[in-house]
């Protein structure tokens, strides 16, 4: 049995952790469907943006590197499956 648990895009800011860090420059939209039992956490949007403010912008511009080449190959790989 399906239960939709929430919409996602009647939020008025970035959802996924790509958008959240990349400031919602580029949107991202997701289905998910649980086999089972699931717990869903919604992180603090204020507590998030005060523990990646505190990072050292070496940091920052690590992570925000691997979300840029988890995005690249995620499209890929998509890109790949829908044979486009």
């Amino acid at each position: 049995m399906e239960k939709i648990l929430g919409n996602l895009s009647l939020l008025s800011r970035p959802v996924s952790e790509m958008a959240f860090l990349e400031k919602g420059k580029v949107p991202r939209a997701a289905s998910a469907l649980a086999l089972g039992y699931v717990r869903l956490d919604v992180p603090d949007n204020d507590k998030l943006t005060k523990e990646c403010d505190s990072l050292s912008p070496l940091s920052k511009k690590l992570i925000l590197t691997l979300v840029r080449r988890l995005r690249f190959v995620t499209d890929a790989a998509v890109r790949l499956v829908t044979n486009q």
